[in-house]
């Protein structure tokens, strides 16, 4: 199968899938693959995918000799026993939220498009038909083989997004002001508004700019993520957000990888103040600290930034504002 701008698996990661027959279930025997545990009985699969923070159970229907084999962020799905030189019928992914928005665009151009349950299809480039469907607010696509009955394929796949999923979250990622998917970057976002926005006085809304200068995974126990950080704190006025407060805090934080994907800080190695600002800078940014002392001077790239953020922020918490404004200086638009 030919997948565009698909995140690269690589050398899958095997998820457990467990094999329901009646009201029994049963861990699946040999890993990753699952087959039905009785032709007389309908039979599912079902594993969690992550996006980012994000996650979604996918339930497979296996009645009738199908198999699935699960692995970061997708499945393959068979109508045969898995072999290693068997082709799957279908590959199902999780999506970044601008790569599916991509396939929305082109599904939308397309001539063969038409609604399904719970989403749309449309015949790509390949000649598959390619089913794209929300799990909450993961965007997903199940692409399945030319000659095969696509829709009776897509009714053997369920997705939902688990309980306490991100769009419930008042810090997940869009909802602190953060557009992009890295889980690592996420924390970064989480960590200044739980622990350095609530030493300012209270406002409506805090929304950081991050800019990341360097990230060290070596040790999953203590992620190193080295950057510019500042919070913005505001408060409603109308139809603005006027600044309340705020201020740079760059710096190194320690962070340890959970074993669902997401990061959490365990610690805070600030840039000092005043005449410690420099040394203490090029100890903890090393080698990269010409790249921090460009960006933490460069204002115009940082405002592009904010005005991203909060422009992020305001769609996703709905908030009644079209533009943001520091004292003293002109409102800025919000391109919403």
């Amino acid at each position: 199968m030919k997948l565009k701008k698909v995140l690269c698996i690589g050398a899958a990661v095997m998820m457990s899938a467990f094999l329901l027959a009646g009201c029994g279930s049963a861990p699946a025997e040999g890993g990753s693959s699952a087959a039905p545990a009785a032709d007389a009985q309908k039979s599912v699969a079902n594993a969690r995918l992550q996006e980012g923070n994000r996650s979604v159970m996918v339930t497979i229907d296996l009645s009738g000799g199908w198999s699935v084999e699960f692995a970061e962020g997708a499945f393959y799905l068979s109508d045969h026993e898995p072999s290693a030189d068997s082709e799957s019928v279908a590959i199902g992914i999780t999506l970044a939220d601008d790569v599916y928005q991509d396939y929305v665009d082109e599904a939308n151009k397309s001539d063969s498009k038409k609604d399904v349950e719970g989403g749309i299809s449309y015949v790509n480039d390949s000649g598959e038909t390619a089913y794209l469907f929300k799990a909450g607010d993961v965007g997903m696509m199940l692409t399945v083989n030319s000659g095969v009955d696509s829709d009776a394929v897509y009714a053997r796949v369920k997705a939902e997004a688990e309980a306490g999923a991100a769009e419930e979250d008042d810090l997940a990622g869009n909802k602190v002001g953060y557009s992009g998917n890295d889980p690592a970057e996420l924390a970064v976002y989480q960590y200044l508004i739980k622990e350095i926005a609530s030493g300012y006085e209270e406002a409506d809304a805090s929304i950081p700019v991050v800019t990341v200068i360097e990230k060290d995974e070596s040790n999953p126990d203590d992620v190193l993520v080295k950057g510019d950080f500042w919070v913005w704190n505001y408060n409603i006025d109308g139809d603005t957000l006027k600044t309340a407060s705020g201020g740079a805090h760059p710096g190194c934080m320690h962070m340890k990888k959970n074993e669902d994907g997401s990061y959490e800080v365990t610690s805070f190695d600030p840039v000092k103040d005043g005449a410690e600002l420099e040394p203490s800078a090029k100890e903890i940014f090393g080698d990269k600290y010409e790249e921090f002392a460009k960006v933490s001077s460069d204002d115009k790239a940082r405002e592009e930034k904010r005005l991203e953020a909060v422009q992020t922020y305001v769609n996703a918490n709905e908030v009644p504002c079209t533009k943001y404004q520091d004292e003293g200086w002109d409102p800025v638009d919000l391109h919403l």
